[in-house]
């Protein structure tokens, strides 16, 4: 009965909405073209959310109407599609001040994580990010390392536990549920020093929960974030919560009704706040902060060097709201979409024998020249066959499909090349009016083949050590200190770099020329704990383990919505991801 009232009641609001906006049109933006149609009420904004077709239809109106576009959305409103990569750049670079989030994605991030750095625009983002940097730089990253390796190694020994109890030495484990308590764990011990102890704690068909080792207020802390982590577990939402979704940009009050969706956040944020709040009073006992403490602790991760600005610097002094806030911001990032690219990941391992062949060949030659598990500068300057695989992962399953902004002024934005307006003119800059919504399809600019050739929709690391090869980022270069070992290039994958060099893609700014980690002042604050956390899991389990489905390399596949879209084995419950699990033979 409260559910058909709730329905009822978000359905007028959104009928009255729909009344005014009609009142009230949108920003003009017809010298622009793009398609006709759709919905009356959704326009189309079903296909352009939807994730079994999200990027496709992006990508043939960009080839019929050019780099961008206009599409009608719910309620008559207009967005503004963007696929060329000058312009994505200049937009991206003027990020938190010329284009800010949107009012329903501010809500969002709001309720979830509050009013710290991910929410924050212009110069309060520029102070928190300042502030935030340095536990984020290469030192930070080489030092932490290890952590990624203990806790792969983990991993290792609980996936030994469930092969040793099998009769046939195999087994079948949930892999995404390994890497979701993999990440948390990741991100405890680097970013907080705190242990959660989550991959001790899976449960799943292969595995049962261990009881604490003994009461205490770590332990209520732990439980905690186990229960938390279970809410990307959760059913899929509501036929009520997906409608609702399609009209959150137009009308963000629908993320205050009591839906599954709204219930999940909240859910969510309570416990984090409760497991932060105390990772935080001992932290600031550890560091000195509440008197008695060793202060060189201060600094040595994330946390320590937000309770150091708290209490040596009044610049950069953060309010209490603020400081909880990043750290569920750090909490968060740092454990949904790594989890999601590591299980996307042994996805493609797993329905492709070379690649997983090619994979461990690399990585054990590594461990027979070297012994050990390699350093941060090792992984980063090495392994070039498992540098291209995580490239590629990142490119064919971006964690955000799309970045939505608002024009927060009138602004001008440059194009690679010209674009026809409706009138028949050519022009080569695009006027934006302030309170456009302007969309920048991430998928799609990362699988199209007006920028990636016509291999684009494939999966294959091998475009990395061809078409690519020669490029160097910043991390490496720092890492290297000495020449590369250089991959043999066959003759014919030669000719083929000759004919393929030209490619579009390397227009594109951002890591690798991808847009997975975005650009400008919002790139990803952990893009490089990111990278560590891949190599060093895919390093540990690769060389220990073999992978594939059980129904075969065909198994289909599908999404599940939890704060991100993530993979799922068609049939499974929720976000499950099974894969048959030996060891390697020696």
């Amino acid at each position: 009965m409260f559910s058909l009232f709730a329905g009822a009641i978000a359905f007028v609001a959104i009928y009255a909405y729909l009344i005014y906006a009609n009142r009230t049109p949108p920003p003009s933006l017809a010298f622009l073209r793009g398609p006709v149609g759709g919905s009356a009420i959704l326009g189309f904004t079903k296909v352009m959310r939807s994730m079994s077709t999200i990027g496709v239809y992006t990508e043939k109106w960009m080839n019929e109407y050019g780099s961008v576009y206009q599409i009608p959305m719910a309620a008559g409103m207009r967005e503004v599609i963007v696929l060329d990569p000058k312009a994505i750049a200049y937009i991206l670079a003027k990020d938190t001040v010329a284009y800010k989030r949107t009012p329903a994605l501010k809500k969002v991030v709001e309720t979830l994580i509050g009013r710290g750095l991910v929410w924050s625009d212009g110069d309060a983002h520029k102070r928190q990010r300042k502030a935030m940097n340095p536990a984020f730089s290469n030192a930070s990253v080489r030092e932490l390392t290890p952590v990624f390796f203990d806790v792969a190694f983990k991993v290792k020994s609980i996936w030994d536990s469930i092969l040793d109890a099998s009769q046939n030495g195999e087994g079948i484990i949930e892999v995404q549920e390994f890497m979701n308590h993999l990440t948390v764990d990741n991100m405890g011990l680097a970013a907080f020093g705190h242990d959660f102890d989550c991959v001790s704690n899976v449960s799943s068909p292969e595995t049962q929960p261990k009881p604490p080792a003994k009461p205490g207020p770590i332990d209520a802390t732990n439980a905690a974030v186990h229960e938390a982590i279970a809410v990307f577990k959760a059913k899929q939402p509501s036929g009520l919560s997906a409608v609702l979704q399609l009209f959150i940009h137009i009308l963000p009050m629908v993320l205050n009704l009591p839906i599954g969706r709204r219930t999940m956040f909240d859910k969510l944020s309570d416990a984090l706040r409760n497991i932060l709040e105390e990772v935080y009073a001992r932290e600031k006992v550890v560091t000195g902060a509440e008197g008695g403490g060793e202060k060189d602790h201060a600094g040595s991760t994330a946390l320590g060097l937000l309770v150091k600005v708290d209490t040596t610097d009044p610049a950069a002094k953060m309010s209490p709201d603020e400081v909880m806030a990043q750290m569920k911001a750090l909490l968060i990032a740092g454990f949904d979409p790594p989890a999601s690219a590591l299980t996307w990941g042994f996805i493609e391992i797993a329905r492709r024998p070379e690649v997983q062949s090619r994979l461990r060949a690399e990585i054990m030659e590594f461990s027979e020249n070297n012994g050990g598990e390699p350093t941060w500068d090792q992984l980063t300057a090495g392994f070039p066959y498992l540098t291209a695989f995580i490239c590629e992962v990142l490119r064919c399953y971006p964690s955000l499909p799309e970045l939505m902004r608002v024009a927060a002024e009138d602004d001008i934005i440059p194009l690679t090349h010209p674009i026809i307006t409706s009138d028949g003119k050519e022009i080569t800059q695009v006027p934006i009016p302030k309170g456009a919504y302007v969309t920048i399809p991430i998928k799609c600019m990362n699988l199209a083949e007006e920028f990636w050739g016509p291999t684009a929709k494939e999966f294959d690391p091998n475009r990395w050590l061809v078409d690519f090869d020669d490029e160097v980022d910043s991390d490496e270069e720092e890492a290297r200190g000495k020449p590369q070992r250089r991959v043999k290039i066959s003759p014919t994958v030669k000719e083929k770099r000759s004919e393929e060099k030209k490619l579009r893609a390397k227009e594109i700014q951002g890591f690798k020329h991808i847009l997975s980690f975005g650009d400008g002042p919002r790139i990803c604050l952990g893009k490089g704990f990111a990278l560590a956390c891949f190599k060093a899991t895919y390093y540990v389990l690769v060389k220990h383990f073999t992978f594939e489905f059980p129904g075969g390399p065909k198994t289909e596949l599908d999404s599940h919505w939890s704060l991100l879209p993530r993979p799922k084995v068609k049939g499974a419950e929720g976000a499950g991801v099974p894969i048959r699990v030996r060891r390697v033979e020696d």
